[in-house]
């Protein structure tokens, strides 16, 4: 059987895998079509341009951020899976 978390709350993510995570939802949840500015992006998670870059990499790896200098935006796979199963209400 996989590990499930409890209940009672998820298991905590460590801080990359977290800033992985918002900057995804980010991403996907009403996006603006020209992307956002790894600054502006910066600013409203709380997280420092550094950590939004590299998130921003990683997450461009997988297939699911596409980066252009310094301005960051969804990729149509994360798109298409947040319209197939929407991450928020």
């Amino acid at each position: 059987m996989h590990d499930h978390p409890s209940p009672g709350g998820q298991p905590q993510l460590p801080p990359f895998e977290r800033a992985q995570q918002l900057l995804l939802l980010e991403l996907v949840v009403d996006p603006p079509r020209e992307g956002d500015r790894i600054s502006d992006l910066a600013s409203r998670l709380q997280l420092s341009p550094s950590m939004i870059t590299t998130a921003a990499e990683v997450l461009a790896e997988a297939g699911l951020a596409k980066m252009d200098g310094d301005v960051v935006r969804a990729s149509p796979t994360a798109l298409r899976f947040e319209a197939l199963w929407p991450i928020a209400p």
